[in-house]
């Protein structure tokens, strides 16, 4: 019986310090109102996802797993014309989102879904 109640505490702490990795897509769209192709550049602490050039209403996606800690940081530069702007794309502490969908307008990001919201760039 001690050894259950041992096994029970243990699993139960180990929840609550680790959260399960899960599975995220990242969907990011060029919606910019200039009609303007946009220069994205996506990173993490372990990845970098080059350089991709999207035409106006093309999609750009990317996968990975969020790791145990529940701090995965994804960040990305975009630029279009003499514009340069950064954000952080994916925040697992911020984020609650397995299909992460976001416009990119030339104010600030948006994600789409039950949670919608739009974000200013990010201030160096």
């Amino acid at each position: 019986m001690l050894l259950m109640v041992i096994l029970l505490n243990t699993n139960t702490i180990k929840a609550a310090i680790f959260d399960a990795p899960k599975e995220v897509s990242v969907k990011i769209t060029n919606v910019l109102e200039s009609n303007e192709n946009l220069t994205v550049h996506c990173k993490s602490g372990d990845n970098d996802l080059d350089v991709q050039v999207l035409k106006p209403n093309v999609v750009y996606e990317f996968n990975f797993k969020t790791n145990v800690w529940g701090s995965t940081l994804f960040f990305c530069g975009f630029s279009w014309s003499n514009e340069f702007h950064w954000f952080d794309i994916f925040k697992a502490k911020r984020d609650d989102c397995s299909k992460c969908t976001w416009s990119i307008f030339q104010a600030g990001p948006c994600l789409y879904g039950p949670k919608g919201i739009c974000y200013q760039w990010n201030r160096q």
